[in-house]
């Protein structure tokens, strides 16, 4: 097959990617070898077909969804398949090429990563972001780059923790590059990459992130839309293994100045409130407790709580997305871009509570017994009609009453 036409090469890579579903797993497994052999041909259809298919491969379910490859079945042939993934990258024509790209980022999500492949890898990616800084041409291909990164980042330091330092010498010198050069398209991916840095370290952080936490507290930066998830979730990583950091030079201020610049846009209130929620979930209450009265008037608030509580449940269960495919002809725009692989899972603050209306009602009840007599007129003032219904009758389904 070696010595075929490019074409008839392609064709057969096309034909085989096609029929991924109907080829048997034994008969996927003998191919793979050749696979990785065409993606160092010199034909740029060829190895953009063969890294197109090993990554329509490793997607492939069986009934009830389990993936067909696993990371054992590309362990043989993984450090003969990265290198030739970025031998391809070095091809003329293909030096963005999108299909290798996607291709890196699938396998690097599959396979056992360890430091021998890491090394290589990070290096290899590095020095990708270096060129691609310098004239951004193909933003589907720098896409899947900066998920390439944050995958073998995730992977790596979920099976040896002590990468973290080796990763954060590779990655620094680019992202600084970054954001001193002001390549603002690749902001939103820089922070977010910072953000997975932050959440990977152990308490206390590095002395060297604390210039972009500084940094990161400037108003002039949160005035592109399209950052602002990004830089909330690297504000939240900091918030998270730095509280202490908060309460000194007025940063707390700062904070809440952020907050309520935010809430002030429909498009950006709910990333106001993951920041207050950060805050009140990793500080102490005294130091909150002062500016508490100027975050909410009370009785707003608890009509809010109910329009919540009231919908159906089903309406207020979040799905967990899975990885997006990007559009081949996605563009530079305001749209923020979110990085799948720099997701962080979210913990859930209020676990041990079951029923939250009673959880409500309950602390209502025991909060009214300390004030008698004045939360009955702010509910009053402020709860819609519908809303202070339903409230007296889950005060009397519960046994709570609001004297």
């Amino acid at each position: 097959m070696i010595f075929l036409n490019p074409k008839l090469k392609a064709g057969a890579l096309k034909f085989f990617t096609l029929f991924r579903h109907q080829i048997p797993k034994d008969v996927v497994l003998q191919f793979i070898p050749d696979l990785v052999r065409f993606l160092t041909a010199a034909s740029c259809v060829v190895h953009s077909h063969a890294a197109n298919c090993i990554e329509k491969l490793l997607l492939v379910k069986d009934e009830g969804g389990k993936a067909r490859c696993n990371s054992l079945d590309i362990t043989p042939v993984l450090p003969a398949m990265m290198t030739n993934l970025f031998a391809a990258l070095a091809i003329a024509e293909s030096e963005e090429n999108q299909y290798v790209m996607k291709c890196i980022m699938r396998v690097l999500g599959l396979a056992d990563i360890t430091a021998q492949i890491a090394a290589p890898s990070i290096a290899g990616l590095t020095s990708i972001l270096s060129e691609v800084c310098k004239n951004l041409k193909n933003p589907v291909f720098n896409h899947y780059l900066f998920e390439s990164v944050a995958v073998l980042v995730r992977r790596a330091c979920e099976a040896e923790g002590s990468l973290i330092s080796s990763f954060e010498g590779s990655l620094f010198p680019s992202l600084q590059t970054i954001l001193a050069n002001n390549v603002a398209e690749f902001f939103p991916y820089a922070f977010q990459l910072l953000a997975q840095l932050v959440d990977l370290n152990r308490p206390p952080i590095l002395a060297t992130y604390m210039p972009i936490f500084q940094i990161l507290l400037s108003p002039e930066l949160w005035g592109k839309r399209s950052n602002v998830p990004a830089l909330v979730r690297l504000l939240q990583a900091f918030l998270q293994k730095s509280p202490n950091e908060l309460s000194q030079g007025g940063r707390l201020i700062q904070v809440l100045d952020i907050f309520n610049g935010l809430i002030k846009s429909a498009s950006t209130e709910e990333q106001g409130f993951f920041v207050l929620n950060t805050v009140f979930e990793n500080l102490e209450y005294g130091l909150i407790a002062p500016h508490v009265a100027h975050i909410w008037y009370w009785g707003k608030m608890l009509d809010s709580i109910l329009t919540l509580l009231l919908r159906p449940e089903e309406e207020r269960v979040d799905v967990e997305p899975e990885v997006p495919d990007i559009a081949e002809n996605m563009g530079y725009s305001a749209t923020f871009v979110s990085l799948h692989h720099t997701g962080k899972k979210e913990e859930d603050p209020l676990k041990n509570i079951r029923d939250p209306r009673e959880y409500l009602v309950s602390s209502l009840a025991m909060l009214s017994a300390i004030f008698p007599g004045k939360h009955p007129q702010i509910i009053s003032a402020n709860v819609e009609p519908a809303n202070q219904a339903a409230l007296l009758q889950l005060c009397a389904t519960f046994d709570c009453p609001i004297i």
